[in-house]
């Protein structure tokens, strides 16, 4: 009988966590502070909306 060995069996392994940036980083070439601003005054209706399909143009 084949036995199995614990040390084999594929573990999903979670991605290591980044730590949030702090309020005066910057992501890109955008301070997170600014991020923070757009975020806080965009509707949530305009984050949440689906793209409109690509129109099939035929060249």
């Amino acid at each position: 009988m084949a036995e199995e060995n614990p040390l084999s069996r594929k573990v999903p392994t979670q991605a290591p966590q980044k730590p949030e940036p702090g309020l005066f980083d910057s992501v890109g070439t955008f301070p997170v502070w600014l991020l923070k601003i757009i975020n806080a005054l965009t509707p949530d209706a305009l984050i949440s909306k689906t793209p409109p399909p690509k129109k099939k143009v035929r060249l």
